[in-house]
């Protein structure tokens, strides 16, 4: 029982993330590098591509007010930098963030699942 009650439910994190992406954008790499230690948070880094720095602009906006709008209280810090234009005109960026790891627990993920389906 304590096992399930301190796992963390990293999945839930592709369905954030893929909740608050726009269409003109898609992420190409993910890194996590999990908590060390009780209390320290999850930190993410991704590669993506949009198909215009108006794009980019766009999900940075997204990202940076999701949590005033109360769509999303998980991600925090979000940044999109590194912008580089390739050859066919397409906008790279590197997005990072980080997530508490409490909000992440098993246990939460089980009973919003739950909750939803009631």
């Amino acid at each position: 029982k304590k096992l399930l009650k301190n796992h963390l439910a990293v999945s839930e994190i592709f369905a954030i993330i893929s909740d608050l992406t726009i269409s003109g954008v898609r992420f190409t790499s993910f890194d996590f590098s999990g908590p060390e230690k009780e209390g320290d948070d999850i930190k993410i880094s991704m590669k993506g591509i949009g198909n215009s720095f108006n794009d980019i602009a766009f999900q940075s906006l997204v990202f940076g007010t999701s949590e005033k709008y109360g769509t999303n209280k998980i991600l925090k810090n979000p940044i999109l930098s590194d912008l580089v234009v390739d050859t066919n005109g397409k906008v790279g960026f590197t997005f990072t963030t980080s997530v508490k790891s409490e909000d992440l627990l098993y246990d939460k993920a089980l009973e919003a699942s739950l909750n939803s389906t009631q």
